[in-house]
């Protein structure tokens, strides 16, 4: 498991590397206003997949890692609905957009070309089967081929002086080339091949997954509200300025998603094996990802100005005191990420549900509140407290989780609970 986790952490850390230097250079070739406009464009269509994701993957992965027997049914039913799933909210988004296209056209065209990624998604569902066996870097490869390929698309996009349009079709080129990777690796994996739909699985899935689904969207309404309400209330340069700086701060979720992908399957098995090590697992966990967040976060703040500087130039200069609030919301990220294994395998969805609508109200109100007066500072700081607040609502609704985060935040408890 530990070599597997080498591993993916490795290949991650240089796909990051190379996506955030190539993101940087899109954000100084377009500008403020045009990047801001693409990443109102992103930002819609995300906030569409989280619900053709359907909240099914941790439930996926956890059913094939639980009942290898049954696994040609789940894949097969999680790849039927969510192909339905996105092809609906494809040509939903589509029809919006060109209703809206009078007002502004380059913004409705931006949403019609990145919204085309939702027909390629449930190609996704290869990769929960590769999780599901600890393969996880089979999958990893898949991502890093069709991230790396697409990253030297955008250079080149670039260098030719593509427009912006242009340069959002690359996310159209990336999810294509993402599928066609895990189906590859997939039949030279051996998986079942032959997969099953299930209407009674569908059924059970559905029924399991769709709090995870609302909680998916109510995270995205605290996670990405500020860049939709600094669009509408600021323009696209303001939402140019915050959505720069945001992948420097987001940069090491990817990080801790990669981690608990990894021992999701693990942790599930001790689950059922043995209740004592699944605890003491679950500890040592949030403490890792606490020490880890608080480092990399303290790390982002104290260097945001120089950062910022060097990376984006003076057309981005009063972004650095943005990234510098931003990026105090990893702590609460990261452990948020271990609490959703938790939902999982105690099979709480109401939980995430409960937490998430946490976040979100207070992620709207605040974002309503400080974006009028102090635009990008306001969502970063709102970003921050409504991270802040999904954790502290876990004191009423999970308490026992809670009383592990807590724990994880106490340096003088660190030296036992790793050791355990």
């Amino acid at each position: 498991m530990y070599l597997n986790v080498a591993g993916l952490l490795a290949d991650k850390g240089i796909r990051a590397v190379v996506l955030l230097v190539v993101g940087t250079w899109t954000a100084r070739y377009l500008g403020p206003g045009e990047f801001g406009a693409l990443s109102f464009a992103v930002v819609v269509v995300t906030f569409m997949s989280a619900i053709t994701g359907l909240g099914l993957e941790r439930i996926v992965v956890r059913d094939m890692a639980q009942v290898p027997t049954d696994s040609a049914t789940t894949l097969g039913t999680a790849w039927a609905l969510r192909t339905i799933a996105g092809a609906f909210s494809f040509v939903l988004l589509t029809f919006v957009a060109l209703v809206h296209a009078d007002a502004d056209p380059q913004r409705a065209w931006l949403v019609v070309v990145v919204a085309a990624t939702l027909l390629f998604q449930p190609g996704d569902i290869l990769d929960f089967w590769f999780q599901a066996q600890m393969r996880n870097a089979w999958g990893a490869l898949a991502k890093s081929s069709a991230h790396l390929l697409t990253a030297g698309a955008r250079v080149v996009l670039i260098l030719a002086g593509a427009t912006v349009i242009i340069l959002a079709s690359v996310y159209v080129l990336e999810a294509v080339l993402f599928a066609l990777s895990l189906y590859l690796l997939y039949r030279i994996g051996i998986g079942p091949l032959r997969v099953h739909v299930s209407l009674a699985k569908a059924r059970s899935l559905l029924y399991e997954s769709w709090p995870l689904m609302i909680s998916a969207v109510t995270t995205l309404i605290y996670m990405r509200m500020d860049q939709l309400l600094l669009s509408t209330l600021h323009g696209a340069e303001e939402l140019g300025m915050y959505s720069a700086v945001v992948p420097f701060s987001e940069a090491p979720y990817t990080i801790a998603a990669i981690v608990v992908a990894c021992v999701a399957p693990w942790i599930a098995k001790l689950r059922v094996q043995s209740v004592e090590h699944y605890k003491k697992a679950m500890q040592k966990l949030f403490t890792s990802m606490f020490i880890a967040a608080l480092l990399l976060s303290t790390f982002l703040a104290v260097f945001a100005d120089e950062l910022v500087s060097w990376a984006l130039g003076y057309d981005y200069a009063k972004s650095g005191s943005v990234l510098a609030i931003h990026a105090l919301a990893s702590v609460f990220v990261f452990l948020g990420m271990v609490q959703a294994l938790w939902i999982v395998n105690e099979r709480r969805p109401q939980v995430a549900l409960a937490q998430t609508l946490c976040g979100a109200f207070t992620s709207v109100v605040l974002n309503l509140l400080l974006i009028p007066k102090y635009g990008a500072m306001g969502a970063a700081s709102a970003y921050v407290i409504a991270q802040a607040a999904t954790i502290v609502g876990n004191a009423y609704s999970a308490r026992e989780v809670f009383h592990m985060q807590v724990n994880a935040c106490l340096p003088w408890k660190w030296v036992h609970q790793l050791a355990a």
